[in-house]
């Protein structure tokens, strides 16, 4: 899009004003699409452009001239500053590895002779011995047998206490076991498989005998 400016307007005033916040925001605002943002001719003609006469615009230019004039100056000396600081930063580094921010003693020995012996000395220095692990290690849990199983191996009279024990079920066992032993006795003794006898303060399992007769 070209514009043809007219004869009493400064191109450098209106170039100034284009940069400026106030400009960008118009555009900024007017411009479509999220990829590569278009501004189309209407929208940039709804920019307001104040206009002074042609004196203050070119006193405007002027000025603005010798801001950036102030400001490159304050740029190249910053660039300048910051080489300068590199520049140093490495010399310290290099005196610093080299022994010379220090007042040097002539009795202090090289760092490749103290090197040296640092190594020398883990090498001569015995090798410490690992201590076992005082951790307990976790019992096994003992297997879970069926209970029918343990019943048909004593082939008599067993205590419930010694028939859990035999199953593998013992104080501190955990709660599903002890429940699924339960739900077995139970369902061995609705289908009359065994037979449950209470002698003083204990029940008594067997298998029931065949009836052969």
């Amino acid at each position: 899009i070209h514009y043809r400016l007219t004869t009493h307007i400064n191109p450098w005033f209106i170039f100034c004003f284009l940069k400026s916040q106030r400009a960008q925001n118009h555009f900024y605002e007017y411009s479509t699409g999220s990829g590569r943002p278009n501004l189309n001719v209407p929208n940039i003609e709804l920019l307001v452009i104040p206009l002074p006469s042609p004196e203050e615009q070119d006193k405007i230019v002027q000025m603005l001239e010798e801001k950036f004039s102030v400001l490159d100056s304050f740029e190249a000396m910053i660039s300048e500053a910051l080489k300068k600081v590199d520049v140093l930063r490495h010399s310290i580094l290099k005196k610093a590895f080299s022994g010379q921010l220090v007042t040097q003693d002539l009795n202090d020995e090289p760092a490749s002779v103290l090197l040296e012996r640092i190594r020398a000395e883990r090498l001569a220095a015995p090798k410490p011995t690992r201590k076992p692990s005082t951790s307990k290690k976790k019992p096994k849990r003992k297997e879970v047998v069926d209970l029918i199983n343990v019943l048909q191996s004593a082939k008599d009279w067993l205590s419930a206490q010694d028939a859990f024990r035999e199953c593998g079920v013992s104080d501190g066992a955990e709660t599903e076991v002890i429940e699924k032993l339960y739900l077995e006795l139970r369902d061995l003794e609705k289908e009359d498989r065994i037979e449950v006898e209470r002698r003083g303060d204990e029940d008594w399992l067997r298998i029931r005998p065949v009836d052969r007769s």
